[in-house]
């Protein structure tokens, strides 16, 4: 288990060498790479550019368990590598296995018939299942995420899509405060999931709003609970912050210690997480 934050603000603001720097000396064991926004990496070059990234986070002793991929993806669009949006995605989860992850984070598909429709089971499940073949081949899972109100609000819904999907080649992220602006608290959806499907986090916080991305403890999610309800489950992947809204709310210059606060913050929820862990041992 290691910390790691998202690395969209970092690499905006420094560049990709120095906000690797920066997230190092923060206190970070590894990495989030995200695919989203920001500099094109995913060109005729991606090949060349994961080796810089590769080379980069050796540099600095980074890990990379888990990345991010594009989104512009869209319902209905042709699930083709002659479609560039698609193609954007499988050039990710190489790029991602390159860097030595061992899931990418793959938004799911907002359709006309909302979330709870047939409809969007099932072309949910054709999107990701269209995935499989490259999972194989890049030896990498697909992790879906519970996005909000526009699909898998509730754990049943997210739930049911992942027990038609290969669990060699996909796994479930749970977003700590989507579930909050979807109407629930954090603990309870977790409490929800299927066993053994959660792999991955993204932790962050809200007022219940809107998706802020703020610093945990800066918003309303009951982080002791769900610290608790995290040990209830035997969650054992990766604590990942993912923290565009906080970062993303100081000059450059300031960014390193946002850094570090944010790695103090994360390193006292596993801590708490821990302490849960071994109280429910005894």
């Amino acid at each position: 288990m290691i910390l790691a934050v998202e690395t969209y603000a970092a690499r905006k603001y420094l560049g990709e060498e120095e906000a690797f720097r920066a997230i190092k000396a923060a206190g970070f064991d590894g990495v989030d790479f995200s695919f989203y926004r920001g500099p094109d990496m995913l060109g005729e070059d991606y090949l060349e550019n994961a080796q810089k990234t590769k080379e980069h986070l050796e540099q600095f002793g980074l890990a990379c368990h888990q990345a991010h991929a594009p989104y512009e993806f869209r319902y209905g669009e042709e699930m083709s590598l002659e479609n560039p949006h698609y193609l954007k995605i499988v050039r990710a989860m190489e790029y991602a296995s390159i860097l030595g992850a061992k899931q990418i984070i793959v938004h799911g598909l907002k359709v006309p018939g909302g979330p709870y429709s047939q409809e969007c089971y099932e072309a949910n499940c054709a999107y990701y299942q269209s995935f499989a073949p490259y999972c194989r081949k890049f030896g990498i899972r697909i992790a879906v995420e519970n996005l909000i109100t526009t699909i898998f609000p509730r754990p049943e819904l997210l739930n049911r899509v992942m027990a038609a999907l290969d669990p060699g080649c996909f796994v479930t992220c749970m977003d700590l405060g989507h579930a909050l602006v979807a109407g629930m608290a954090t603990q309870d959806y977790l409490a929800g999931l299927t066993p053994g499907i959660l792999k991955a986090l993204h932790i962050h916080d809200n007022d219940g709003s809107s998706d802020q991305h703020r610093l945990p403890h800066l918003g309303n999610v009951n982080w002791e609970a769900v610290m608790e309800g995290l040990a209830a489950y035997g969650y054992s992947g990766d604590f990942t912050m993912e923290l565009t809204g906080y970062l993303g709310c100081f000059p450059p210059r300031l960014l390193p210690q946002a850094l570090t606060l944010a790695a103090a913050v994360g390193r006292d929820l596993m801590q708490q997480f821990t302490d849960a862990r071994r109280a429910r041992a005894q």
